[in-house]
């Protein structure tokens, strides 16, 4: 029967593709009809165009991965035509076709209209076109884009920016780069209203050196963009970056500041204070330790603890330690295992001793929440000033 069909394959395929593209491609190629792979591949242009027409999966599996030679090179005269109908459907699919499958004549062909067709090729899904530009090898592509990089970059970052980091900055872009680096204050803007963390990958990461040094002199309005989105982000950018001349800008007006800091994400506050040298901002908030630290307490006791006893803030402790009782209150409504690690473990000896006298109210509230470190509290610290009290009040 293999051999009967082969010779009237004309009439037989075109119902087949009429119908089915799927059993047709199983019909074709794994069963062995080679003398209907022969004679189709002299009259490819009408086979192929039905194939397009449906299913373009089916179509790159058809024409590369079953030796269809003689195909391949009759179409990359005709490229132009074949690949609209292949962009106009799905991108992945063009992309392993024309970079993974030696169309190299239709890679030529193409460097030299390449603007219509990276139009088509933005329109879709970046990460594709990335991949499309810098890894397979259309230098002419790269360089006729150079040129024209505003209008191709506006398209870019309108979109993904994380693809737009990875496209200017790690496929060896730099004409764009020179290019963007003189007109930074826009650019950063856009950046910056997406993903900050991208952002910070962006700008210190990456060599912009020209942007680092033009943003410096405008700290303060960039600096505002950056603490209304995502603090870690900030703190990263700040103090890990080398942005010096921000770093002594802001250190002037850390009042301010840190207020934007509190209202948003303590740990990072912490992080930003304490481990990074802002010594004059430190100075400044130990002056005024009081409503700093309402605000610590009013949030997250555990990074209020590590604030206070591991970074040597030793002006708050000593405000603090006259004022215990209204302190400790809020730290028992809260956390009592902070509370613990607080008071017996961290040297407030002046706080021990005003709660030993008042130890009765205390370790109710201790044993109201948890019996075992109320038993090491009351019991096996007796001798450190909580008091010999009864378990039976």
């Amino acid at each position: 029967m293999l051999r009967v069909f082969s010779i009237q394959a004309g009439s037989l395929c075109y119902v087949l593709f009429r119908h089915r593209l799927e059993a047709c491609a199983t019909c074709f190629f794994n069963t062995g009809w080679k003398p209907v792979l022969r004679a189709f591949s002299t009259q490819a242009g009408s086979l192929c165009y039905v194939f397009f027409q449906y299913r373009l999966e089916a179509c790159a599996t058809c024409f590369f991965d079953t030796g269809w030679k003689p195909v391949l090179r009759g179409f990359s005269i005709q490229a132009g035509s074949l690949c609209y109908v292949f962009f106009r459907y799905r991108l992945e699919a063009c992309a392993t076709c024309f970079f993974d499958t030696g169309w190299k004549p239709v890679l030529r062909a193409f460097s030299t209209q390449a603007g219509s067709l990276c139009y088509v090729f933005f329109q879709y899904r970046l990460e594709a076109c990335a991949t499309c530009f810098f890894n397979t090898g259309w230098k002419p592509v790269l360089r006729v884009f150079s040129t024209q990089a505003g209008s191709l970059c506006y398209v870019f970052f309108r979109h993904r920016l994380e693809a737009c980091a990875t496209c200017f900055f790690d496929t060896g872009w730099k004409p764009v780069l020179r290019v963007f680096s003189t007109q930074a204050g826009s650019l950063c803007y856009v950046f910056f209203q997406y993903r900050l963390e991208a952002c910070a990958t962006c700008f210190f990461n990456t060599g912009w050196k020209p942007v680092l040094r033009v943003f410096s002199t405008q700290a303060g309005s960039l600096c505002y963009v950056f603490f209304r989105h995502r603090l870690e982000a900030c703190a990263t950018c700040f103090f890990d970056t080398g942005w010096k001349p921000v770093l002594r800008a802001f250190s002037t007006q850390a009042g301010s500041l840190c207020y934007v800091f509190f209202q948003y994400r303590l740990e990072a506050c912490a992080t930003c204070f304490f481990n990074t040298g802002w010594k004059p901002v430190l100075r400044v908030f130990s002056t005024q330790a009081g409503s700093l630290c309402y605000v610590f307490f009013r949030h997250r006791l555990e990074a209020c603890a590590t604030c206070f006893f591991d970074t040597g803030w030793k002006p708050v402790l000593r405000v603090f330690s006259i004022q215990a009782g209204s302190l400790c209150y809020v730290f028992f409504q809260h956390r009592l295992e902070a509370c613990a690690t607080c008071f017996f473990n961290s040297g407030w000896k002046p706080v021990l001793r005003v709660f030993s006298i008042q130890a009765g109210s205390l370790c109710y509230v201790f044993f109201q929440h948890r019996l075992e470190a109320c038993a090491t509290c009351v019991l096996l610290r007796a001798q450190r000033g909580c008091g010999k009290l009864s378990l039976h009040h």
